[in-house]
């Protein structure tokens, strides 16, 4: 096999790429919220799934401008809820995650196959739609825990409860 010059080979690279092409843009950060991205990817993906969700219940679409801007302030609001979650150590274990996804399954008055086929059929990435909705159930966790944490009950708040409830005539 004959070797050819260095400067041959980068020569031949140059010149077979044609001048004209313009460098494709892949993807770019729109928000970066601490040390975590959101990519214009994910903006269109979720805006698309919003879009696709509103025509089905034929809902009428805001301008494509102010439907963005809510989707991404979203996506902030999610992602730093999410850190705040994995700091506190919240997780949905995968047998929760199964359990809630045969619910939504049992909705449609389907299995777990089935939902997923429709699910697929319908456009979407069923291993996505499972970590979105892992997603929801941390964050729905977190929120429960939040509120949870503010409530403070006293003891002379119990007292008065259960004095209301023991007087006679009292149906509550």
């Amino acid at each position: 096999m004959m070797k050819l010059p260095t400067y041959f080979i980068t020569l031949l690279l140059t010149y077979s790429t044609p001048a004209t092409a313009a460098p494709k843009l892949i993807d770019y950060i729109v928000a970066v919220v601490n040390d975590e991205v959101i990519v214009h990817s994910t903006l269109e993906q979720e805006t698309h799934f919003i879009e696709n969700s509103w025509r089905k219940q034929q809902m009428e679409l805001p301008p494509r401008q102010d439907l963005e801007k809510q989707v991404l302030e979203n996506l902030i609001m999610m992602a730093l809820q999410l850190q705040l979650a994995q700091r506190t150590g919240i997780v949905v274990e995968d047998s929760a995650l199964n359990d809630t996804l045969r619910n939504m399954a049992a909705q449609d008055q389907q299995d777990l196959p089935t939902f997923r086929r429709t699910l697929e059929n319908d456009g979407y990435n069923y291993e996505q739609f499972r970590e979105s909705i892992r997603k929801q159930l941390i964050i729905n966790r977190l929120q429960q825990r939040q509120v949870v944490n503010r409530i403070n009950v006293t003891a002379q708040e119990i007292d008065n409860f259960l004095a209301n409830q023991a007087q006679p005539g009292n149906t509550n």
